[in-house]
Order: C-alpha cells, then structure tokens, then sequence
C-alpha cells in the first residue's frame, strides 16, 4: 500500500503579519478633522471604523499621528477597542507621534515601518477608508508570503490596503516625499500579487465632506 504524503500535510506556518495604518494626514481638502468627523448612521468616526475593522484582523497594529493630534486619537483607540474588540481577540496597538508629516506620506510610512519589529508581513492601511472590509485586511495578509507583495482589486482597479512581505521593509524604511509605496509596486511588479476581491471599500477613502456616506 502506497501512501501520499499529502494526506498528512505538515502544519502551515502562520505568518506574524502587523498592521501601519497612517493617520498623519492635514484633510486640507476636508477643511477639517475628516479622521474625527463622523459617519452618517454610524455610531463611529471615520477613525474608528477603520480601526474597528482592521482590529479584527490585525494582531499588531502601528498607528502614526501629528504629536497635536494624540489625546483625540487616544481616545477613539480606547474606546473602538472597548466597545468593538474583546480580549483576548484585542490587538496589540501602539500610536507613535510623527512631527514631519508635513513631509508628505512616503515620509510618514517610512517613519512607520522603522517601528516594525518581528513581522514577516506588514500591511499598509489608510486611516481615512472606513469601508474597507474586515475580511479584506485578513485575506491579504493571508496571501502574503515574507518575499511577496499583494495589491488588491475591485472590477479591475487597484485599492488600498497593500500588504508587504519583510524583504521589503527595508525599502518602505527609505521612502521619502509624497509617493507613498506607489514606486515600490511599480519597481517590484513581478513579485506583486494582485488579487480580485468583492470589496468595493478598498476604492473608498473620505477626502471631502461628500465622501461622507453610510457604511456597509
């Protein structure tokens, strides 16, 4: 009798996969606070809906602010996770102040992967998508693999999050200005992953007050 291997596969490893959600951003075509403004019909702000989703499937998370910004988003941090996330589901999560946002976003993700310690996949998140689904966040660090990167798709067109293997940290590290990781995909596409998903949310982000809409 012959037997297949596969019938006793070894356990997969679980990849130690964080979250950087970036939350360093002015709102200036908001002309306001948009991460603190709230969603119609929803009892959260943009802020912590996007948190309330992610906590559910990030184990680590990493959160970048301007210094005068702290003890609001202190606040929102304590109070999605009482409200939304029970131990001992509750992620780690640190808010770490960033004082040169005004250097654009591939500076503030920069700033952000250099907190990084441990991971074998990072995803990178957008504060101001509030629609983006739980699920989302956690296929993508699914698929991921410490030498790969993943984009995600909705009806052809590419969203946010991105999620990072740990052979890249080292160049999000050296980001600078405003690009943001859109040069490191473009740089990396053979490697990239994209993967087709039924959430329109990743295409979703709040720059106006009009962009303020119900939830799903």
């Amino acid at each position: 009798m012959v037997t297949s291997l596969q019938q006793n596969p070894p356990p997969r490893h679980k990849v130690r996969a964080g979250a950087l959600l970036l939350a360093a951003g002015f709102s200036r075509r908001f002309r306001g606070s948009k991460l603190l403004a709230p969603l119609p019909h929803v009892a959260a702000t943009v802020f912590e809906q996007t948190l309330s989703r992610l906590s559910q499937s990030a184990e680590e998370i990493i959160i970048v602010c301007r210094p005068e910004m702290t003890a609001e988003f202190t606040a929102s941090i304590d109070k999605t996770l009482s409200r939304h996330v029970s131990p001992p589901a509750a992620p780690i999560v640190r808010l770490v102040e960033f004082d040169a946002a005004h250097l654009g976003m591939g500076a503030s993700l920069s700033f952000a992967a250099q907190q990084i310690d441990g991971w074998e996949v990072c995803l990178v998140c957008l504060a101001d998508m509030p629609y983006v689904c739980a699920q989302t966040y956690a296929l993508l660090a699914e698929r991921c693999s410490s030498a790969s990167l993943v984009t995600p798709y909705f009806e052809g067109k590419r969203g946010q999050p991105t999620a990072f293997g740990s052979s890249y940290f080292d160049e999000l590290r050296q980001l600078q200005g405003d690009t943001g990781a859109r040069e490191l995909l473009n740089k990396h596409a053979a490697q990239t992953l994209a993967l087709d998903i039924d959430d329109g949310g990743i295409l979703r982000d709040i720059d106006t007050r009009d962009d303020l809409e119900s939830g799903t």
